[in-house]
């Protein structure tokens, strides 16, 4: 390490490093910023340290440069273009003949991460948002990225990121914005890869700082203060397709406890009951860094609650294909009143083995919203299974028509987790399944 300090031969350092310095030397720039060069890659309290910078690293570069098409710091910048074909034009003036060489404007449908596998990244993901400028080396031309436009070396760009780099700069510049967009950058930001899954709040930390610069709230685990009663209401996008992280790193009730993507897609104007109360909200940074890794949180709510049961239902379609529906049954399994909630998970879960018989009605007619006939469709009987280890789970009235589902912390009877998200039509009536009383839930 002492001798990194003093020098590092050009030879030992990746193709990429070398063709970035050398674009920053045709710039006439001096310095040049390379994370895994400037930070001590095995040393945890230099990683928190520089890692609470990276706002004021990337918004204040005089240029970014991104290697977009590479896999791997070893491929470099610059790649061979596969547009080696063009056309040999002849002009002729003045009795003097000229050939013009050419070729056909790139064709642009890879612009995204199929064909820029940088933008699969977490990472990179708040270093294009708070880069004030960037280009892009990929396989057939310069790209660039500002806060005012995007455009090529063909010029004939139609829409790489339609409008985005202008709206981060106002999102940046404008707290109040911020509150109106904050999902729309985690809805994007929860489908991004981590090579360590520890990494989710850190790898945003810099973009979540600024916008708290530009606000004033207060900030708890991927979620603000003034706008908690939303950000609570978040839903995974695919369930089988997002589990839980192999360590702990959020509470239960933050988008980022579970891995995969995640939307808010029932954000309607929505009027929390004014019985559900946030009583206290609280997390534990290590290190000190509010934006960084967490330790520990807890959520204390307060609303009416009910018992219910998780059950599970082999849904088909018109097409004849079959999925999965779950839903939350309210009161007694043999009472024909049974009220029934339309569920959706926050992870993959463990499913009975047997198959469950197939009911034929329609449950959902659009996402978030029930259908006449799921009430029904939904009850207990001969339609539903139970799901095994959550016979027993709380149910907490949110809005009129969205509920959060809890379950105890195995060996506790005071901690829960939330797991689910539920819906039901505001308009069928369910206050003889709830509580008369409201109840303290400590969710962690």
């Amino acid at each position: 390490m002492n001798q990194l300090f003093q020098e590092i031969p050009w030879a030992d350092l990746p193709q990429t490093f070398q063709e970035a310095m050398w674009v920053t030397f045709r710039l006439d720039l001096r310095f040049i910023w390379i994370d895994s060069l400037c930070i001590c890659q095995d040393d945890t309290e230099d990683w928190r340290r520089e890692g609470s910078r990276m706002d004021t690293i990337y918004s204040d570069a005089y240029l970014a440069l991104a290697a977009s098409v590479s896999g791997s710091a070893n491929q470099g910048l610059f790649v061979n273009s596969p547009l080696t074909t063009s056309r040999v034009l002849q002009w002729q003036h003045r009795f003097q003949a000229y050939d013009f060489h050419a070729r056909a404007h790139a064709r642009h449908e890879r612009l995204d991460a199929r064909g820029m596998p940088i933008l699969e990244r977490a990472w990179v993901f708040q270093e294009r948002v708070l880069s004030t400028r960037t280009v892009h080396f990929t396989t057939t031309e310069l790209l660039w990225e500002c806060f005012e436009a995007s455009t090529c070396e063909c010029s004939a760009l139609p829409e790489f990121i339609p409008d985005s780099r202008r709206k981060d700069k106002q999102v940046l510049e404008d707290g109040g914005l911020a509150k109106a967009t904050w999902h729309d950058f985690v809805q994007e930001y929860s489908t991004k890869q981590l090579t360590h899954e520890k990494d989710n709040f850190p790898a945003l930390q810099g973009l979540m700082r600024r916008i708290y610069c530009s606000r004033d709230d207060e900030y708890y685990a991927g979620l603000w203060r003034n706008t908690i009663h939303q950000d609570l209401l978040w839903c995974a996008v695919n369930y089988t397709r997002t589990g839980r992280p192999m360590q702990w790193r959020a509470p239960s009730w933050s988008w980022a406890s579970v891995v995969g993507g995640v939307s808010w897609p029932v954000l309607r104007q929505q009027e929390w009951y004014a019985d559900t109360l946030i009583k206290w909200i609280d997390t534990v940074p290590i290190g000190g860094n509010e934006f960084g890794e967490l330790g520990g949180g807890s959520l204390l709510l307060s609303g009416h609650c009910a018992q219910a049961s998780l059950n599970h239902h082999t849904h088909v379609d018109a097409q004849g294909v079959s999925f999965s529906v779950f839903s939350l049954s309210l009161g007694d399994d043999h009472e024909r009143e049974a009220k029934s909630l339309l569920c959706e998970l926050d992870y993959n879960i463990t499913l009975p083995e047997h198959d469950s018989p197939r009911p034929t009605s329609p449950l959902i007619s659009q996402k978030g919203s029930v259908s006449p006939g799921c009430n029904a469709a939904c009850r207990h009987g001969n339609n539903s299974v139970p799901v095994a280890s959550y016979e027993n789970v709380l149910v907490m009235r949110i809005t009129p028509d969205i509920y959060l589902a809890f379950k105890y912390v195995r060996g506790s009877r005071r901690d829960f987790k939330r797991f689910a998200i539920a819906f039901a039509d505001a308009r069928d009536g369910d206050a003889q399944y709830f509580d008369a009383n409201t109840r303290d839930v400590l969710v962690v």
